[in-house]
């Protein structure tokens, strides 16, 4: 059973259309302790786009959702760390809730990953990866030992903690996608060509922000998430050929609290490793650069479809306003 510090934590369970009366039936029937609890059951079937995309509605700036999809396991221990997370790095105010003290989003913490992934997934053919073995390589890592924090461009659908000030800019950014807006292409990004993945809009959106996730880094990739690969729209689904390994996805579980202890002291966000989308290191700062450049290689698109098919890129400019970096960039 999973720690929930006491706390009160309301539970939402999102069905398509088309869930079976066995599921439904489960789900209606599932006893939570923790706080309240909904169903929500489409009245027409959306896919995954949708059910992410309502999933969550924050209720205010304090806030936060954790999306876990059906075919997800977490460790005892993931609302521990996810808390010690929020408590450092957002409701502290060192990231003022996902948004700098400007107000706007860019360079900002836009969630908190449960998972350490093993591949590189934006790459064709994708690469394995060991966090460990990479963070170990780091020159501060010689007298502090592996870092067991780091942050990363990319955003994790296997278990992610969602910020509500980013979690709403994004919604807003893929309802206007969806209604037509013309995205940017990632530069060397596969997701450039996924057709039914709500990451894809949020990938953009990071590269567009500059944001970044606090992820988990243990040896093995021991998480606080882990992911079943249970067949569905994108894992065997007919309009995916990739092979999903389950020695590349299914991690192991973080069991012992002793492990978790090894993150506090938690350092300084601004001393936490940083890596792209496609696991490179880098600075906070160059990822901040490099969406000012797409920003500006992107308006007058933006603007351009905006006169001539009205509402949606309209609506995606504004949205762009609250993307603009701020003036003091991160470092």
């Amino acid at each position: 059973a999973a720690h929930f510090l006491g706390d009160t934590v309301d539970l939402s369970i999102s069905a398509d259309a088309d869930a079976d009366a066995g599921t439904l039936a489960l789900s209606r029937g599932w006893a939570w302790p923790h706080g309240a609890t909904r169903l929500a059951v489409r009245a027409a079937k959306g896919g995954l786009v949708a059910a992410v995309a309502e999933a969550w509605t924050p209720d205010g700036y304090h806030s936060h959702g954790l999306l876990l999809e059906d075919d997800i396991e977490v460790s005892p221990y993931f609302y521990v760390y996810a808390k010690l997370a929020l408590l450092r790095y957002a409701v502290s105010g060192e990231e003022g809730g996902g948004v700098p003290a400007s107000g706007h989003a860019a360079g900002g913490l836009l969630g908190v990953s449960l998972y350490t992934p093993r591949l590189v997934e934006l790459t064709m053919p994708r690469r394995r990866v060991d966090m460990q073995a990479d963070l170990g390589t780091l020159p501060a890592s010689a007298g502090g030992g592996v870092p067991h924090l780091y942050l990363q461009q990319l955003p994790c659908s296997w278990g992610s903690l969602f910020l509500p000030r980013p979690w709403l800019l994004f919604r807003a950014y893929m309802q206007a996608r969806l209604e037509g807006a013309p995205g940017p292409l990632v530069p060397r990004s596969a997701s450039n060509g996924w057709s039914t993945s709500w990451k894809k809009f949020m990938i953009e959106l990071s590269h567009l922000s500059g944001g970044v996730f606090l992820y988990p880094s243990f040896p093995n990739q021991s998480s606080l998430s882990t992911n079943h690969l249970e067949k569905g729209e994108h894992i065997g689904g007919k309009k995916n050929k990739l092979t999903h390994r389950p020695i590349d996805f299914t991690v192991p579980l973080l069991l012992n609290l002793s492990d978790l202890r090894q993150l506090w002291p938690p350092q300084p966000l601004d001393a936490l490793p940083v890596r792209d989308l496609f696991t490179r290191p880098t600075r906070r700062s160059e990822l901040h650069a490099r969406g000012i450049e797409a920003i500006a290689a992107h308006r007058g698109v933006w603007r351009s479809h905006a006169r001539e098919a009205a509402a949606p890129a309209l609506r995606l400019d504004r949205i762009l306003e609250r993307l603009l970096p701020a003036t003091t960039a991160p470092r």
